[in-house]
C-alpha cells in the first residue's frame, strides 16, 4: 500500500553477535509516535530532583533511537517493551477509509548480564532486584550466555522520563498514510499522587485493549488504567462520555442489538503489573 525502506540502525556490540544492519520503515503511514533517540536534552521530570534521577538512570546505557540492541552497559528502548501500538488490534472505519488505533509511549531499560550457570543466575537476579525497588524483570535465557534484565525507565514516583502524552489515540487516513486527529489517551490512576497536578496537563498513559468504530459516528475504547469506557466522536477524537468500571478494562469492547437498543460491552479484569485492582466483571452499557 505504501512504500517501505530498509535504513541502517544501531549495531549490536555483543561479542560474537551480527545484528542485522537494517530494518524496514514504512514512508507511511506517518508515525503514531517519537522515533527519535531519547537524549538528556529530552528527558523529563516533574520537578529538577525527578528529571535529575531520570537523567542518572541514564547514564552510560545506549539510547540511539528505535531498533538499538539490548547491550550490557544498559539500553534505553522507545518505545518500551509495553509501548508502541500493543496488543489490542486497530478498528477500522469503512466509510471515511480511517484507521483508529490506540498507542503508548513509555520507555524500557534493558540490560545483559553475563552469567553461567542456574546458581550463577540466581545469583544475578536476587542482586539485580535487591538493587532496584521499581518493578524488575529477568528472564534466565538458559542456553545462552546473557541473561536478561528489564524495568522501565520511570521517575522515583513512577512517571516516565519523557515528557507527556504517554498515551494517545489516533486516526489515520487509509488512503493519504496521513494523520487526521489524534489526542491523549488515557490518564493517572485516581489514587496516584501526581493525578490532580495541574503542570502534568493531559498526560496519556500507558494502554492495554483496542477500539471499536461503530455506525453512530463513535469509537469505544476502555484499555485504561483509569477505569473507563470511553466514547469518541469519530470526526474530531472529541471525548464525548466516559463511564465508570469497577476495574480497568485491559480488552476490547464489543457491541451488539438486542430488540431496537444497542450495547457496549467490555471485559473488566485489571492488570496485575501495573499495580491496579484485579477483578472479574463484565459490563454492558445500553445506547440511548
Amino acid at each position: 500500500m505504501f512504500p517501505v525502506e530498509e535504513r541502517p540502525v544501531p549495531k549490536s556490540d555483543i561479542p560474537g553477535e551480527e545484528s542485522w544492519p537494517t530494518q524496514p520503515f514504512p514512508v507511511l503511514p506517518e508515525p503514531l509516535g517519537p522515533t527519535e533517540p531519547i537524549t538528556e536534552a529530552s528527558v523529563w521530570g516533574i520537578d529538577d530532583q525527578e528529571r535529575a534521577a531520570c537523567l542518572e538512570l541514564m547514564r552510560g546505557v545506549r539510547s540511539e533511537g528505535i531498533f538499538t540492541p539490548p547491550s550490557v552497559e544498559g539500553t534505553l528502548l522507545f518505545p518500551g517493551s509495553g509501548g508502541g501500538t500493543r496488543w489490542g488490534g486497530v478498528a477500522f472505519e469503512p466509510d471515511r477509509n480511517l484507521l483508529i488505533v490506540n498507542s503508548a509511549w513509555t520507555e524500557t531499560l534493558v540490560q545483559l548480564l553475563p552469567a553461567g550457570n542456574i546458581f550463577q543466575r540466581i545469583a544475578v537476579f536476587v542482586r539485580s532486584w535487591w538493587q532496584d525497588e521499581s518493578r524488575v524483570e529477568f528472564g534466565h535465557q538458559l542456553g545462552a550466555s546473557f541473561a536478561m534484565r528489564r524495568t522501565g525507565f520511570f521517575s522515583p514516583r513512577r512517571l516516565p522520563g519523557t515528557p507527556p502524552p504517554w498515551g494517545t489515540l489516533t486516526a489515520v487516513d487509509l488512503g493519504s498514510g496521513k494523520k487526521v486527529w489524534e489526542v491523549p489517551f488515557g490518564g493517572l490512576t485516581n489514587s496516584h499522587p501526581l493525578a490532580a497536578h495541574a503542570s502534568v496537563g493531559s498526560t496519556g498513559a500507558s494502554n492495554a485493549g483496542g477500539p471499536i468504530a461503530t455506525a453512530g459516528d463513535l469509537i469505544f475504547i476502555a484499555a485504561t488504567m483509569d477505569q473507563k469506557l470511553r466514547a469518541f466522536d469519530i470526526e474530531t477524537g472529541r471525548e464525548l462520555w466516559a463511564g465508570e468500571l469497577p476495574y480497568a478494562g485491559m480488552a476490547t469492547p464489543m457491541t451488539y442489538q438486542a430488540g431496537e437498543r444497542q450495547y457496549v460491552v467490555i471485559a473488566a479484569g485489571g492488570h496485575g503489573k501495573w499495580g491496579l485492582r484485579r477483578g472479574d466483571a463484565v459490563v454492558a452499557f445500553a445506547l440511548p
